[in-house]
């Protein structure tokens, strides 16, 4: 292994029982059992000495078992916050294994929804009212940001029946240029049949930096009955007292 760990003595405050777990951790990480190995990672954040975080981050990236490097980034992403960001999109990026680029994905997610990060494209939809089955209706979407990206996908997702005027006339992709609002008006031919189900429109923007997008979404339901058709509010979701 790659890996260099020296053990950093404790102060006289230090009790035994953390010098313990410290030096537990430290010698597992040397095993050449990668189940310890994983072990020692899960324990790190836990355990006194200040590079922890250092040692993670090697483990990450430079052990050669990639269940340990897996167990390495989640326990990275805990340790560091925000700042493991750009590590994490390295390993995302750059492993060759499965597991460990899910694991660094899965973490990047976490991290952004802990730091509540606004999305920097915007996305207003807006379905008509009431439509007559068996014609045809628009769906306008419009949408902006305040930065630029090379690649935007606007699609519009209806239940079977519904039919694009265009063949195919239901996804747009295309640029976003910073500050500059854009409109897609999607044309769609209504089934007769009744319906009663769910219909979405998705803007997935994808930024130049590596691994940084927005993915809005605007979903509703779409009714045919006897009364006509309609889009309507998305109903709450159920729930069921214990």
């Amino acid at each position: 292994m790659l890996l260099s760990a020296t053990f950093i003595g404790c102060s006289p405050e230090t009790g035994s029982d953390e010098v313990e777990r410290s030096e537990g951790w430290r010698s597992q990480i040397e095993s050449p059992d990668a189940v310890l190995r994983a072990a020692a990672a899960d324990s790190i954040a836990g355990s006194p000495g200040d590079d922890g975080l250092q040692i993670l981050e090697q483990m990450m990236i430079e052990d050669p078992d990639p269940f340990v490097r897996e167990r390495a980034v989640i326990d990275y992403a805990s340790l560091a916050g925000a700042s493991a960001i750009p590590r994490l999109k390295e390993v995302a990026l750059g492993d060759s294994a499965p597991s460990v680029t899910s694991a660094a994905l899965a973490s990047l997610g976490l991290l952004r929804e802990a730091l509540a990060l606004p999305p920097r494209a915007k996305l207003n939809v807006d379905f008509p009212e009431t439509f007559t089955p068996g014609e045809v209706f628009e769906v306008r979407a419009q949408f902006e940001g305040s930065a630029s990206a090379p690649k935007v996908t606007l699609s519009l997702r209806l239940p079977p029946g519904f039919e694009p005027v265009e063949e195919g006339k239901l996804v747009a992709q295309g640029a976003l240029e910073a500050g500059t609002p854009q409109e897609i008006v999607f044309q769609v031919k209504a089934p007769s049949d009744p319906v009663r189900s769910g219909a979405r429109v998705r803007l997935f923007v994808d930024y130049p930096e590596e691994l940084e997008s927005d993915e809005l979404v605007e979903a509703v339901r779409v009714v045919i009955d006897q009364r006509g058709g309609r889009f309507e509010p998305m109903p709450a979701p159920m729930t069921r007292d214990n």
